[in-house]
């Protein structure tokens, strides 16, 4: 991950799940996003590790939201991961939104679905993917 100014802040390896499905990558806490500020990731899975011309990547960008305090004060009032994944993606924080739901996608693989398709993804395959693993860096 880069910062605005093309700094490396973090850079991990995962190891991947046998079982294939949607995965979710966890930073370490040690990875500091400052507020309102644009990183720019990029993911790549090495399919061939003599020949690196096979590796498949994908890249995008993310800002961290800050909370106002009515914000905060109705996130605290509400009650059940649907309702407050509703709430963060009605705020636009994703990683929450997608935290919740992740932890009720088994009992209500609607609301998932919904989800992934409300912010553009319309591959099949990805949408009735498992979600299997939330992965933590595997080495340094």
């Amino acid at each position: 991950m880069l910062d605005r100014l093309g700094r490396r802040i973090y850079l991990g390896n995962y190891a991947l799940p046998q079982q294939g499905g949607v995965v979710g990558l966890q930073l370490p806490q040690t990875t500091v996003l400052e507020p309102e500020q644009l990183y720019r990731w990029k993911f790549s899975l090495i399919c061939n590790p003599g020949d690196r011309t096979r590796d498949e990547s994908i890249s995008g960008s993310l800002r961290r939201v800050e909370l106002n305090a009515e914000q905060k004060q109705t996130l605290a009032q509400t009650s059940g991961f649907l309702e407050m994944a509703r709430l963060y993606a009605q705020y636009t924080v994703w990683s929450e939104t997608l935290a919740m739901l992740a932890q009720v996608q088994s009992n209500n693989p609607q609301e998932w679905r919904d989800l992934l398709v409300s912010v553009g993804i319309q591959d099949e395959a990805i949408l009735n993917a498992p979600l299997v693993a939330i992965l933590s860096n595997s080495a340094p």
